[in-house]
């Protein structure tokens, strides 16, 4: 079963008459010219993993909307002033509790205090949950080494990747993530406009938090923001999303290297033992009839005993790999 993109289908969803007579005609003449654009459809436990990221966005944004009840009461009756420097610790939401207003003026403030301290405990359990993914990813770890990039960027990059190896360049993560602009080219004019869009929304705004961070703690993305303001303030934002870009590309190729040295270890544990085997079991009969000898098969077929030297497909799906496999 082919899963397609619908935005991709131009075939389809941009003729002047469309039907599903039609659709089925032109989808059965893609799939017999095996030009249907796929989408990559990631397992159960990623799925679950991008809802767990999606709900605490929601539960963020509730929870900014009752601090912003709470602030819009306090500025109603003028205590902005008397309340405490930080307005959420245990010690102000007590002090909120106390105070002697107008019984509305209460009622909004107690149900907001309430539904702030069952939203923390919402997100904390959330949190927990989504602790324990990331144990289980060593991606994770790998990419909060780079400067501004913190355990919420970093697993929700790795949730929506899933697959570093589907993207050849790193550029195309500018792409899937929609930092890109949208661009309009005829002959000698090239125009520009906002970027696309795409992608998942919650991993622009916290790639666009990473890239401030960056911005403030490493020199390298420091000059390189600067360099695209070119001290123009009107270039602010642009120069933001052009590091947020470059922040997500430093992080795809970070995966990339790790990745690459992961196969490159497990293929060379493999073929080791394998070969570790077929020299044993020579040694250990000497006379008699010939056995099959894994290095003589392998030298037979004039293969290379690395599979990211010879031909992805066939060597990586082969019988002598699945076999070794099987042997270790």
């Amino acid at each position: 079963m082919a899963v397609a993109h619908p935005g991709k289908l131009r075939l389809i969803f941009g003729s002047k008459r469309k039907n599903d007579r039609f659709d089925c005609e032109k989808l059965a003449k893609l799939l017999l010219l095996d030009m249907v654009p796929r989408v990559h459809v990631p397992n159960v436990d990623v799925r679950a993993w991008r809802s767990l990221i999606q709900l605490r966005q929601r539960l963020l944004a509730t929870r900014v909307m009752a601090k912003n009840q709470i602030r819009a009461v306090l500025r109603e009756h003028d205590l902005t002033d008397a309340a405490p420097r930080w307005l959420w610790s245990a010690k102000a939401l007590a002090w909120l509790e106390t105070l002697d207003l107008h019984a509305s003026a209460m009622l909004r403030l107690e149900l907001n205090v309430q539904e702030l301290k069952s939203l923390k405990v919402k997100t904390d359990r959330v949190e927990k949950e989504l602790a324990c993914y990331a144990d289980r990813h060593p991606a994770v770890a790998l990419l909060m080494t780079i400067p501004g990039v913190g355990i919420r960027t970093a697993e929700t990059f790795v949730a929506w990747v899933d697959d570093i190896a589907r993207f050849r360049r790193t550029r195309q993560l500018g792409c899937y993530f929609g930092l890109v602009p949208c661009q309009d080219a005829s002959a000698n004019k090239n125009r520009l406009g906002h970027i696309t869009r795409d992608g998942p929304p919650v991993m622009r705004k916290l790639i666009t938090e990473a890239a401030w961070m960056a911005i403030r703690g490493c020199p390298a993305f420091k000059r390189y923001f600067e360099q695209v303001q070119a001290g123009k303030p009107e270039r602010k934002k642009i120069a933001l999303v052009a590091t947020a870009h470059r922040l997500i590309r430093v992080m795809g190729a970070r995966c990339s290297e790790a990745a690459r040295r992961t196969t490159e270890t497990m293929t060379a544990a493999i073929t080791t033992r394998v070969l570790a085997k077929a020299t044993a079991g020579a040694e250990r009969t000497p006379r008699g009839p010939k056995r099959f000898s894994p290095l003589l098969h392998l030298t037979s077929l004039r293969l290379p005993l690395h599979p990211w030297q010879g031909p992805p497909l066939r060597w990586r799906g082969g019988a002598v790999f699945r076999w070794m496999l099987l042997q270790a």
